[in-house]
């Protein structure tokens, strides 16, 4: 993968907190919280009926099955259909 320097303007607090961070630790905690606010974003998009839960599962580039936990998370009780649920579990009903 092609990688390039980023140069960014940090909090002092956070200056601090990152000061003994090897550079493979920031770029896993960008990726993390990346990948938290995607899904996040989804689930609101998703709670305020902007879209569909198919559209914030990709959204948030995950599974039906793996969003599905993060919305019951989140409070959210996304519908469910016999066939959903047996295409989840790979069983033809």
């Amino acid at each position: 993968m092609a990688s390039t320097t980023l140069t960014i303007e940090l909090t002092q607090e956070l200056s601090d907190a990152l000061a003994d961070a090897s550079s493979e630790m920031v770029v896993e905690l960008l990726e993390l919280g990346l990948r938290e606010r995607r899904i996040d974003r989804a689930l609101r998009r998703f709670a305020e009926g902007h879209i569909s839960f198919g559209a914030a599962a990709e959204m948030a580039q995950l599974s039906h099955s793996d969003f599905s936990r993060h919305a019951y998370a989140f409070g959210l009780q996304p519908l469910t259909s016999r066939q959903m649920m047996a295409e989840e579990v790979g069983e033809n009903i």
